[in-house]
């Protein structure tokens, strides 16, 4: 393959790193934020028609031996990234992820103010991470995707310089993220001194023939690199940094982080974990079922407790991380399909409630449950756009969290043993644990009294990114073929 073909499969990533130094650029000379907004809107868009446009270009699928219809990577710059529909459903969903986020960030009063040149600048570089984590097929590839997006993500986290919080919650997300890089770059290095290859699929091959008394290593390498990729996704115990960095970060920041490196986490886990690790995995089944019940738990319950939305947010995305790790740890095709589904499920539903989040904090100043007491009479449809995002992350039918639940109960219980069975009870009762917190917060929009009866004013952006958002989820949950025919194509071979 030419140069100029791999070049033409990576014009996504190439555009959104353009756009990020543009706008750099633009704001040394003017701190226009509606102008640098604007641009950074109109790069998303264009590269997100890029992406459609190059699953034209996908290799056609093929015939396995097992007669199944697979479509195999086309490897790139020596085999360093892959282009395949796997790669291209992840970068799908960051564009996703960025078009909402411009438009929350455009519309959340904390943001107003300078250097907004600079925050769509790092925004863009942390999404161009997360397009070269979809499609990393190298060690070293691995690591600069995961590296970019936590360097492009910690100054996002502290950038409300006048709050001793978001300071706070700056310096926790540094230090948890040098520890976990450093941890996952020892485990690569590891990896890469046992086999003596750099390429997913060399390393593959290489673990097959390794000698018995060299697996130590071979599992101290998996547990670091597990170690820092947990780090991203919020796999406890690795979630620490996470309602900090929620509560203290700006709420569109919070809602990228809940959504983009998480994404981006998984889509390394499930390529990584395929196409290096193979049958090593078999060996990590029961710990990788142990971590999933440990995260969901552990998200959910501490969910209960919390007053301030942004922190009890925070630990609702540990508990669907741990939902999610079910499809890890099964080992499946079909576990691999109920993450991508889960993953675009989990985006819409989260940036809904995330831009209800930052309505109430717009005109109420206050991130407490309790500043949504009453909201179905001051803002009726803000409310009923809350309420469908709520549910959906409960897992309610009619709603599309339930057909993401219910993708990942059946992943559990189709792999067979025990410890499907398991998975899908601990799953089963989290879902309850859930559904309480979910339901208080509607149950406050709806039966609380207001605090006060003078409507609230949303602005437009808000309201086009609520709406849009809770219309996905009835749409994908009463029409679900097309997204489960998507994700099938993506599974990895």
């Amino acid at each position: 393959m030419s140069l100029n073909d791999q070049l033409l499969f990576s014009l996504p990533l190439l555009l959104l790193t353009v756009v990020g130094l543009t706008v750099l650029l633009v704001g040394v000379v003017g701190q226009s934020k509606t102008l640098n907004s604007a641009f950074t809107l109109f790069g998303f868009l264009s590269a997100a028609v890029l992406v459609w446009q190059m699953a034209r270009l996908l290799p056609p699928p093929v015939k396995t031996l097992s007669g199944e219809t697979s479509f195999l990577p086309l490897p790139l710059f020596g085999g360093m990234l892959a282009f395949d529909a796997f790669a291209l459903l992840f970068q799908g969903i960051t564009m996703i992820i960025g078009l909402l986020v411009v438009l929350l960030s455009w519309n959340d009063q904390q943001l107003i103010g300078a250097h907004s040149g600079e925050y769509y600048a790092l925004l863009c570089f942390a999404s161009a991470g997360m397009m070269l984590a979809a499609a990393a097929n190298h060690l070293l590839m691995l690591y600069l995707a995961i590296e970019l997006i936590s360097l492009s993500s910690y100054p996002l986290v502290g950038w409300l310089k006048g709050d001793a919080r978001s300071a706070e919650a700056a310096m926790k997300y540094f230090l948890f993220g040098a520890l976990a890089s450093g941890l996952m770059l020892f485990g690569l290095s590891w990896l890469y001194g046992v086999t003596g290859a750099a390429t997913f699929r060399d390393v593959l091959a290489s673990l097959a023939v390794l000698p018995a008394n060299h697996q130590w290593l071979v599992t101290m390498a998996i547990a670091c690199i597990v170690a820092g990729l947990g780090f991203k996704i919020s796999m406890a115990p690795f979630h620490l940094w996470t309602p900090d960095a929620y509560e203290g970060a700006p709420t569109p920041i919070a809602t990228f982080l809940s959504v983009g490196p998480k994404a981006a986490g998984f889509a390394m886990i499930l390529r990584f974990f395929d196409a290096a690790l193979g049958p090593q995995l078999d060996a990590w089944h029961l710990a990788l079922v142990g971590l999933a019940i440990f995260t969901m738990t552990l998200g959910n319950v501490a969910a209960l407790v919390q007053t301030n939305i942004k922190r009890l947010l925070a630990y609702s995305t540990i508990a669907h991380a741990g939902y999610m790790l079910i499809g890890v740890a099964v080992a499946t095709p079909l576990g691999q399909q109920a993450i991508l589904l889960y993953l675009i499920v989990y985006t819409a539903m989260n940036v809904g409630t995330f831009a209800v989040v930052i309505a109430i904090s717009n005109a109420l100043g206050s991130e407490s449950i309790d500043a949504y007491r009453g909201l179905a009479q001051r803002a009726p449809a803000l409310a009923a756009m809350l309420a469908v995002c709520l549910l959906s992350l409960a897992g309610l039918p009619p709603m599309a969290g339930f057909l993401a639940k219910f993708l990942i109960f059946n992943a559990a219980l189709a792999s067979g043993g025990p410890s499907g069975v398991a998975l899908a009870v601990a799953a089963a009762i989290n879902s309850a644990i859930a559904l309480y917190y979910y339901a208080r917060i509607i149950q406050q929009a709806y039966l609380g009294a207001p605090a006060s009866s003078q409507r609230l004013v949303v602005l437009p952006g808000l309201t086009v990114v609520s709406t849009v958002t809770a219309a996905a989820m009835l749409v994908i949950g009463l029409a679900p073929s097309p997204w489960l025919a998507w994700t099938s194509k993506a599974v990895l071979p």
